[in-house]
């Protein structure tokens, strides 16, 4: 093989290593990411990222990372210092197609550790704290609300408080966020601009100080918005910068949408727009709900919905193929009953009301921390993954929580918990 086409290789290798760990935070691919050669002398070489590909690719000319969209720079800065640092770890030479996407997600996970490391160090920001508080429920309520954390000096922290006998000086800290997730229910209050203000102590400690209703806009501030359940965004003054969602920080644009049809297309080839359709219908069910695709010829589906009704309950419609297609507005209906709704990748309802009778599998981990619907959905996909089968389960809770869990996420779960 000659050079050039070594450094090629190499260079096809980081491009996939670098979209992978970009796709892990955007949800879709709305991020491409290309190099684009820079002559010798042609401008300043560029310091971190650039010079570390330079390493890797053994080679006189620059390269330059290039983007198709304006990318929010925020979580982008994190990703590439991670990637530096995975980078300098890993002979990228030597690594194989089937690492790309583990090495994209180790990427990922690194960026993670790095936002998380930078807000505790330069702000004083715990963000398991804030994810504490959104987990909280007060009498039945998800958490929703605003917080404001206000980078400024006292002298020039432009408030105005909306009652002072609210100042309470509360540390915000992992031991007070039952007290601050029920005080965050007075920022939901009528008649207020919803904000929660809380005001920073020079030793180190941030403490709630408040209810603001107006903020000067010369002053700098984090804000918190707690959208429901486990789920928050974060703005830097008027800039939404990143979303925290079940678990993983994503791009505040990305929608669940977004995620659904990216998980739909490495399956198959089911239309993405038509299913969203049906699984948006879902995910409004109140009282929460399964939907499950099945991305199977006619046949096949049929005989899965036949040996699931021999050991268990539920409701088979029509098995002919031409029929059934779902209509959204039908969707509401079907899962009013408890149970799963099964559909295949063209929309087509198989059955509805089933209960999974699956005995799990030990290398899929039990959630603790999810009820009997997750847990038992989880560990049917996982069955259907180890029969060699392709399908995707939308699962919506009772407080408004979504998961997706597809037979792929079963195969990479199972492969990581291998003996």
């Amino acid at each position: 093989m000659s050079t050039k086409a070594s450094e090629q290789d190499i260079e096809i290798k980081i491009i996939k290593v670098l979209q992978s760990a970009f796709d892990c935070f955007y949800g879709k691919s709305n991020v491409k990411v290309s190099f684009e050669e820079k002559e010798q002398g042609a401008g300043t070489v560029k310091p971190g990222v650039l010079k570390i590909i330079d390493e890797a690719l053994k080679i006189e000319k620059k390269l330059e990372l290039k983007f198709e969209y304006e990318y929010p720079r925020f979580f982008t800065t994190f990703l590439l210092e991670s990637f530096e640092e995975e980078l300098s770890e890993n002979n990228m030479g030597n690594l194989k197609e089937v690492e790309i996407e583990d090495f994209g997600k180790s990427i990922y996970y690194g960026a993670c550790n790095l936002f998380e490391r930078y807000m505790r160090d330069f702000f004083h920001l715990h963000m398991e704290d804030i994810t504490g508080i959104s987990s909280f429920y007060y009498e039945g309520a998800v958490a929703e609300g605003t917080m404001c954390f206000f980078i400024a000096p006292g002298d020039e922290l432009l408030i105005e408080l909306a009652d002072n006998k609210y100042s309470m000086k509360i540390p915000f800290c992992g031991a007070n966020i039952k007290k601050i997730r029920k005080m965050l229910e007075i920022t939901k209050s009528e008649g207020r601009q919803n904000l929660f203000a809380l005001a920073f102590s020079f030793d180190g400690e941030w403490k709630l100080d408040g209810f603001a209703d107006c903020i000067s806009n010369n002053v700098h501030w984090i804000r918190i918005d707690f959208i429901k359940h486990m789920v928050w965004d974060m703005y830097w003054g008027s800039e939404r910068i990143i979303r925290y969602s079940c678990g993983r920080y994503i791009d505040p644009e990305t929608t669940y949408e977004d995620i659904f049809e990216k998980k739909l297309s490495s399956l198959c080839d089911g239309d993405g727009s038509k299913l969203w359709g049906l699984v948006n219908a879902a995910i409004g069910q109140k009282h929460g709900t399964t939907l499950v695709i099945i991305c199977e010829e006619n046949k096949i589906v049929r005989k899965e919905i036949e040996r699931l009704l021999k050991g268990s309950i539920g409701t088979m419609l029509s098995t002919r193929k031409d029929v059934n297609v779902l209509k959204p507005e039908y969707v509401s209906g079907l899962t009013t009953v408890d149970g799963a709704l099964i559909l295949d990748h063209k929309g087509r309802a198989y059955g509805y009301g089933m209960i999974f009778a699956s005995k799990g599998n030990k290398r899929i981990k039990r959630d603790s921390g999810r009820g009997a619907r997750f847990n038992s959905a989880k560990f049917y996909i996982a069955d259907l993954a180890q029969r060699g089968k392709k399908a995707i389960a939308v699962i919506v809770s009772e407080d408004g929580m979504v998961n997706f869990y597809s037979t792929e996420d079963a195969n990479e779960e199972g492969a990581g918990n291998a003996d």
